[in-house]
Parts: C-alpha cells; sequence; structure tokens
C-alpha cells in the first residue's frame, strides 16, 4: 500500500497523477505547507527534511518527486510513466524530468 503526503499546488501533484495511472489503490495526507503543517514534529518525524511529497510503501519513506516517479515507474512498468531501460527514449524522458524538476519547478 502506498500513502502520499501532499499539499495542494506543489510538485506532489505529479506523484498524484502518477499514482492514479499506476492504477493501485494509495490513500492520501494532506499536508498543507502553507499553514506550516510540514514543520509539525509528527511529519518532521516521517520527513525530517519538511517537504512534499513524502510517499511511504513497505515502511519505507521516498522523498523527491523525481526520485518517487522513477520508483514507481520501476515498480510498475506496465502502467509505462517511464520508457523502458533498453528505449532510446529513456534517457530524453530523463532529461526532461530532470529539468522540470531542478530547473523549472523552483520558479513555480
Amino acid at each position: 500500500m502506498y500513502t502520499l503526503y501532499y499539499s495542494p499546488f506543489a510538485c506532489s501533484f505529479a506523484v498524484h497523477a502518477a499514482l492514479k495511472k499506476v492504477g493501485i489503490p494509495f490513500t492520501l495526507e494532506k499536508v498543507d505547507i502553507y499553514k506550516n503543517e510540514h514543520l509539525s514534529p509528527q511529519y518532521l518525524a516521517l520527513n525530517p527534511n519538511a517537504q512534499v511529497p513524502l510517499l511511504i510503501h513497505d515502511d519505507v519513506a521516498i522523498t523527491q518527486a523525481s526520485a518517487i516517479l522513477l520508483y514507481l515507474s520501476e515498480r510498475h512498468p506496465d502502467a509505462h510513466l517511464m520508457p523502458s531501460m533498453d528505449s532510446q527514449d529513456r534517457a530524453k524522458a530523463l532529461q526532461t524530468l530532470f529539468y522540470l524538476s531542478n530547473t523549472v519547478h523552483p520558479y513555480f
């Protein structure tokens, strides 16, 4: 079971969309960063970086949207979240993913 800790209007939306595409059950836990809920002791115990998204799966905490998206794509290849490892399109997809995460997202 997956649990996604998210905040409205944050990059956690991409992970939410990916979980829906994967088509498996998951739960959502809202963390309103505009109300500083990401700084609560309960959330900091889960994610000391105080950021969203946070995905919990099998008692493993995964942070950073790009890492979570790669994790989901590798665990659920039939969902076609990313091109397969042997595809020539894989490098371009990774480049785009990290460009959006590292260059575009900070401005958003």
